[in-house]
């Protein structure tokens, strides 16, 4: 399972890497910190052979250069299978609202920091 993260805060994104592969065993965690790294990323990895195409893309709302409404819109635009996930401690409901709204049809989870790894596990899964 390929897992492609947007979290600015360099602690958070150390956790991530680390806790994820042992509760998901065959995942691979990729961090990256600035909206628009993580786009231009995404946009080489949508021009690959869809087996490489991320199964989960996680955006913290706040990034560097950008937000997780940015990096989510384009993920459900370039990755129609992702599962999509919104995680913050600061985005009030009426920015989650909007950020589901831009992505819809499609469904997307949101999680409020900090929350327990087993939310987290269990949201990626599904």
């Amino acid at each position: 399972m390929f897992i492609l993260i947007a979290e600015d805060n360099a602690e958070v994104g150390r956790m991530l890497l680390s806790i994820l592969p042992r509760f998901i065993s065959d995942a691979k965690v990729v961090v990256i910190s600035d909206a628009l790294e993580i786009a231009t990323t995404m946009q080489a990895i949508a021009g690959g052979d869809k087996s490489t195409w991320p199964d989960v893309v996680i955006s913290d709302y706040h990034l560097v250069n950008g937000t997780g409404d940015f990096v989510l819109q384009l993920a459900a635009q370039l990755f129609p299978d992702a599962r999509l996930i919104l995680m913050s401690g600061g985005a009030d409901p009426k920015r989650v609202q909007d950020t589901q709204t831009k992505v819809s049809p499609r469904k997307l989870i949101f999680l409020q920091k900090p929350f327990a790894t087993a939310h987290l596990v269990e949201a990626i899964k599904g």
